[in-house]
């Protein structure tokens, strides 16, 4: 145990050790300035709508071409919607590039982080898309609007119940 080969394979060891931190570590850097610059753009299928989203799938940018004020607003919420989708799915690959040009796409921490790409692009079944039925949808009436109640007042129901019942 003490013939001198054991120290030289601890050394050894302990060199490689700190050397897969180093490779690691310049990886994770890589990624880091490669993923800060992410954003992608997409269009609705018709072409009248066109988004940017940032590199966490937030919308930041939105142009509507004037044709949208001759088509139901039903029609332009839908392509909106797909036109943030197509962005989603284009900054996942995106993303997908970044992590396997630095830390592998197959590696426990590239699928990781793609993990969270693909989970905010689902065909538009994520958190946040509930088929036009979402918390900022008001029926046509603009979000200021709540009959002259005030924003708080739900009729006596609690903010997430709506089956009508009051609840003590």
């Amino acid at each position: 145990m003490f013939d001198g080969r054991g120290f030289d394979a601890a050394e050894h060891l302990v060199d490689d050790w700190q050397e897969g931190f180093e490779r690691r570590a310049a990886q994770a850097r890589e990624l880091a300035t490669r993923m800060a610059g992410l954003s992608a753009v997409g269009r609705s299928p018709d072409g009248l709508i066109e988004v940017t989203v940032g590199r966490s799938g937030e919308l930041t940018g939105i142009r509507l071409d004037e044709e949208t004020r001759r088509q139901p607003t039903a029609t332009t919420e839908r392509e909106i919607l797909a036109a943030v989708t197509a962005a989603r799915a284009t900054l996942a690959e995106k993303a997908r590039e970044a992590v396997d040009g630095t830390l592998g796409a197959d590696s426990e921490t590239g699928r990781a982080i793609l993990a969270g790409y693909e989970a905010g692009h689902d065909g538009g079944r994520d958190a946040g898309h509930d088929g036009g039925r979402d918390a900022g949808h008001d029926g046509g009436r603009d979000a200021g609007h709540d009959g002259g109640r005030d924003a708080g007042h739900d009729g006596g129901r609690d903010a997430g119940h709506d089956d009508g019942r009051r609840h003590r």
